[in-house]
């Protein structure tokens, strides 16, 4: 059977409409060494698909990089959900960066079961590559933000077409 689509259809998943429906990127440089060339922009020389995708470009070691999602409404009704992205990755072994997906209450309070993830440089150097991550959806969840993330290492990584289903299987 079809899988639904996304939580919310206007959700600007592939970065088409620019940085829309996400928040600006936080950069804060490693304490032990000088800021460097950090940068968090929209890319359209090597998508994976469409016109646009993210670029962390990062010049020096270890900065930390966020850039969180506005919160969105989970799909009613799904006791699974799986967030599945394409991630480029150029650069030494070592680096640590990837997605995360929080859930919130209707409170927009942390839910208690929220921080998935799924990142980090174990697939081939310089090719497009799948992310998946599927989880169990605590009852109390209503919202989501996915935050995207470099934490360790320098080197660029272009995100693309991020997609939030609920499977019809655990």
């Amino acid at each position: 059977s079809k899988q639904p689509a996304f939580a919310q259809s206007s959700w600007n998943s592939g970065f088409e409409a620019g940085m829309q429906d996400w928040g600006a990127p936080s950069i804060t440089p490693n304490p032990t060494q000088k800021p460097g060339n950090n940068t968090v922009e929209i890319t359209t020389e090597h998508v994976h698909e469409g016109k646009q995708a993210l670029l962390f470009d990062v010049g020096s070691w270890s900065p930390k990089i966020r850039m969180r999602s506005v919160f969105l409404p989970l799909p009613q009704n799904a006791p699974y959900l799986q967030l599945h992205y394409w991630q480029f990755f150029s650069g030494p072994r070592g680096c640590q960066f990837g997605a995360r997906i929080q859930l919130y209450t209707a409170h927009k309070v942390p839910s208690e079961r929220s921080g998935f993830s799924a990142g980090g440089d174990t697939h081939p150097d310089g090719e497009w590559f799948p992310r998946l991550t599927r989880f169990k959806v605590p009852g109390e969840a209503r919202f989501y933000t996915i935050e995207l993330y470099w934490s360790v290492g320098s080197g660029k990584v272009i995100f693309d077409d991020f997609a939030l289903t609920a499977p019809t299987e655990p």
